[in-house]
């Protein structure tokens, strides 16, 4: 939640504002489907 200043959460709350701030979520989510598309499957 925001104002939440736990040490495992600060991290990933780090994360999220910077790719939210660099690309939509809407635009990770397309990127990441991409990645899987694009990567073999072993």
């Amino acid at each position: 939640a925001v104002g939440d200043t736990s040490g495992s959460e600060s991290g990933t709350a780090v994360a999220r504002t910077y790719l939210l701030r660099t690309k939509t979520e809407e635009e990770i989510n397309k990127l990441a489907e991409s990645i899987r598309e694009y990567t073999p499957s072993s």
